[in-house]
Formats: structure tokens, C-alpha cells, sequence
């Protein structure tokens, strides 16, 4: 019976040794991170009349607390092109892609990613080219305010739309016979920065065990 009372005082003076700790001692905030994204390839551009809508996890509050997020854009347009030459000498010719992709946010405001891309070959007499020309762009914007809608349990939504998207060509006049089919990729990004929720030390839990066990003992004792 002496020992079981020496083992709960011992576990007793260790737990407010502990406890006294810390409240005079500032304990480390642990700072984490976790990122998701989504994407939509191939929508056209610019015949879509709807958004494209990108769907991303919401910072779940079992994990801690939100201090703040990234949203990373990334957009990219593509021409297939044609550029044909109709002159009988060489001529230099250019092609060009361009557009506005504007992202929506879950409170309603937007951000703009403005692309532009060209080529300039010099095409001989009745020559042709052919292929991809991509416009691509990206930018971040950080947000630490106004964050509930990034938190829960589910997903929150980004619309994509494009603007003023073009295919440009120019050569010499009446030279140049041009098309290109315009196409366009998004995708977004979101990291989340947070405190996490504090988890007990190892020395906490075997405080707790160590209490448990004398318990157990004592009324085994009495039994």
C-alpha cells in the first residue's frame, strides 16, 4: 500500500512540475504547411461562355490553426498555327498569342493573369510553318485575412475565364494566308499556413500511464 501511494505522489509532483512549466515557459508554435491544387486543360478559348471551376480542399481545423494561405495561378494558352507564305520572295512574317485569364475568388474577387507569346521566322518564297505556340504566366497572391471561406470540411470553388484572347499574324501584304485553333490550360494552387493543434510530449503520456497503473493497483489492492 506505501509503494502504491509512493508511485501516485511521485506521478503527482511530476504532472505540476510539468504543469508549473508551462505556465512559466513559452512553448515552440509549430508552424506547418500543406498545399493541394486542381487544373482544367483544353477548354477553348475564347468560345467557353462559363467559367472553368477549379475545386480545392479547405484547410481542415482538426489540423490547427489557420494563420494564412497561398493561391498560386497558373495559366497557359496554346495556338495551333499555319503560317503560309504566298509571296515569290522570303519575307519575315509574325504570329502571336494573347489573352486575359481572370480567376474568380470564393468572396467574389478576381485575379488577372495577362499572357502573351510570339514567334518571328522569316518564311521563303511560298513556304509554310506549322505547330504549338504557347503563352504561358503564373503569380501568387497571399491572403491572411477574411479566411473562412478556406476553412472546413469539403471543397471551395475558383471560376477561369479568358479575355481578349487573339491569334495575331502579319507579313507582307496579301502574302499571307494564316489560322491557328486557340486552346487554354489553368490550374491553381492553394498552400495553407497554420499553428498546429499541440500534441502531449512522450514524458506527459507516461505520467498519465504511470498514474493509471497505480490506480489499478490500488483497487486491486483493496479488492
Amino acid at each position: 500500500m506505501h509503494k502504491i501511494i509512493g508511485l501516485l505522489a511521485a506521478a503527482t509532483a511530476l504532472s505540476a512540475g510539468t504543469a508549473h512549466a508551462l505556465t512559466i515557459g513559452a512553448s515552440p508554435v509549430i508552424m506547418a504547411s500543406t498545399s493541394n491544387s486542381d487544373s482544367q486543360a483544353g477548354f477553348d478559348v475564347p468560345t467557353d461562355p462559363d467559367p472553368v471551376v477549379l475545386s480545392l480542399t479547405k484547410f481542415n481545423p482538426q489540423l490547427g490553426t489557420l494563420n494564412g494561405l497561398t493561391l498560386t495561378f497558373s495559366g497557359e494558352l496554346v495556338a495551333d498555327y499555319l503560317l503560309q507564305s504566298v509571296s515569290p520572295n522570303s519575307q519575315p512574317v509574325t504570329g502571336r498569342v494573347s489573352g486575359k485569364m481572370t480567376f474568380t475568388l470564393p468572396d467574389g474577387s478576381t485575379f488577372d493573369l495577362d499572357l502573351l507569346n510570339s514567334l518571328s521566322p522569316d518564311l521563303g518564297p511560298g513556304a509554310s510553318i506549322n505547330g504549338l505556340l504557347s503563352a504561358v504566366g503564373g503569380d501568387d497572391l497571399s491572403i491572411s485575412t477574411n479566411l473562412a471561406p478556406f476553412i472546413g470540411i469539403g471543397t471551395f470553388d475558383i471560376g477561369v475565364t479568358n479575355s481578349d484572347a487573339d491569334w495575331f499574324q502579319q507579313g507582307t501584304a496579301l502574302s499571307l494566308t494564316s489560322g491557328a485553333e486557340t486552346t487554354g490550360k489553368a490550374m491553381v494552387t492553394v498552400t495553407y499556413a497554420y499553428t498546429a493543434n499541440r500534441v502531449p510530449e512522450p514524458a506527459s503520456l507516461a505520467l498519465v500511464g504511470l498514474a493509471l497503473a497505480a490506480a489499478g493497483m490500488a483497487r486491486r489492492r483493496q479488492a
